[in-house]
């Protein structure tokens, strides 16, 4: 199966494993959109995918393959589209998602992907992905755009970012256009830009979700790397003219995980995404990544949660003051409940509106949330002192010889010097960083990350430089 079959399928289910009850949902996760369905719904417990127009009346939201649309303040759910209606042939498969409003607020545009299979081998011979976009008061559907998925509009409506998606890479891959990368679409002119000059090959998934800033200076996009096994993926931008990219996070050996459904907020100061069905916030001004919601975390190395629930797909209201997204309970088929001393009980998917506080970030801050999974004695030690002014001794121990890299990087994920590149010895070592770029220019203060890898293993601690 693909990597995009892969993705596309842990949306559809999610809801088939067994998530912990959230028996103990406090004022922390917002209130639960209360919903009622009119007309007849598959699954009714099982909503997923909301988002917000932009007036902040509207929700839209999926159940299935169903989209459906619900004010904001809760009530009864309109049937807007019904992907079940269609009629699929045997050996196809259909899905739909990536929700998103129209700039205008009048439609909804959403990805429909139809795969065909070849049932002897049970393998992909073809995948089509289509944005259609329906009309939430006449429900009338157009296509918006073809061979592309996870869409998303400027402010002004000017540009459509997405990933290109050409099915000639799986019928004749040397005619296939920059199938995978991430493009820009100018619906004034017609005109379509590739970010990147690549062809994937079918099945390979590399970049999700690309998303530009208010002012157009950036791309924001998720970039994933699956060399080592585990699919691990880092939050990137680039500038929106084209040029090189930048990494803005540092995830480590985690087992499953995507930055998906990147939400810039209106004053463009944050950025919100979900990584391992974990909702995290972006600052666009100091570099940093925090976890919005308390709990164990599901970036933990074995990527499964314990005392909290799944938080996905989260959406700004217009005014930036608050989000809606996604919490996923225990199963698909269970229901919500009210306790007798009020604690709600989530079983099944909701959808919840949340305050956004920025005075709760500095107490869960993702980057020491992550684990690594390392060989026993592999470490990169806390450096002393810390803080530090100018200079500072890094420890970091070995078990195996081979090629070993320990450079430092600044909070904006830019490179600022190589301490240790070559070969190295079992055994713990030292060495100390004089607080200079490897032009031998003093940086700034600030936080600074150090970064070993060694054998395909890497680890990484911060520390702080106070001038």
């Amino acid at each position: 199966m693909s990597a995009l079959k892969k993705v596309l399928l842990a949306a559809a289910v999610i809801g088939l494993y067994s998530f912990p009850a959230l028996a103990d949902i406090g004022p922390e996760y917002g209130s639960m959109v209360q919903i009622t369905f009119s007309e007849p719904c598959y699954n009714p417990n099982y909503k997923t995918d909301p988002v917000i127009s932009q007036d902040g009346n509207w929700i839209a939201f999926k159940t299935a393959v169903t989209i459906w649309i619900v004010p904001s303040a809760g009530g009864e759910a309109k049937l807007l589209y019904n992907g079940e209606a269609r009629t699929i042939e045997s050996n196809e498969r259909y899905s739909m998602g990536a929700l998103r409003f129209t700039p205008d607020g009048k439609e909804i545009v959403f990805m429909e992907e139809v795969d065909v299979y070849d049932t002897r081998t049970s393998t992909v011979t073809s995948a089509v992905n289509t944005i259609k976009a329906v009309n939430i008061e006449t429900k009338a559907v157009r296509v918006v755009l073809e061979n592309a998925n996870w869409v998303q509009f400027t402010k002004d409506g000017r540009y459509i970012s997405y990933v290109t998606n050409d099915p000639k890479a799986y019928t004749d891959v040397l005619q296939a256009d920059h199938n995978g990368v991430m493009t820009i679409y100018d619906t004034q002119t017609g005109e379509k830009r590739f970010l990147t000059n690549e062809n994937l090959s079918r099945g390979t998934l590399k970049y999700l979700s690309p998303t530009i800033s208010l002012d157009r200076k950036w791309v924001y996009f998720n970039e994933m790397d699956s060399s080592t096994g585990n699919v691990v993926s880092q939050l990137y931008r680039m500038p929106f003219e084209g040029g090189d990219k930048e990494q803005l996070t540092f995830f480590e050996n985690v087992k499953f995980g995507y930055c998906r459904n990147m939400n810039i907020s209106p004053d463009g100061k944050w950025v919100l995404f979900d990584y391992c069905f974990d909702v995290l916030v972006y600052n666009t001004e100091t570099g940093e990544v925090y976890r919005y919601f308390p709990g164990t975390s599901t970036t933990s190395p074995n990527g499964v949660p314990n005392d909290t629930g799944w938080e996905t797909s989260p959406s700004w209201m217009p005014d930036g003051t608050s989000f809606v997204y996604n919490l996923l309970g225990q199963g698909r088929k269970g229901n919500t409940s009210v306790t007798e001393d009020g604690t709600i009980v989530v079983n099944g998917s909701e959808i919840f509106i949340c305050k956004f506080d920025t005075a709760k970030y500095p107490m869960a801050d993702v980057q020491t949330i992550v684990q690594s999974e390392n060989p026993e004695g592999f470490a990169l030690l806390s450096n002393y002192p810390n803080p530090f002014n100018p200079t500072t001794t890094i420890e970091y121990s070995i078990t195996k010889p081979g090629l070993t890299n320990l450079s430092i990087y600044n909070i904006a994920g830019q490179k600022v010097c190589d301490l240790v590149s070559g070969y190295t010895a079992p055994g713990k070592h030292s060495v100390v960083w004089n607080g200079r770029d490897n032009n031998g220019t003093p940086v700034s203060s600030g936080i600074f990350i150090s970064r070993l890898e060694s054998r395909d293993i890497v680890v990484s601690n911060r520390m702080m430089l106070v001038k």
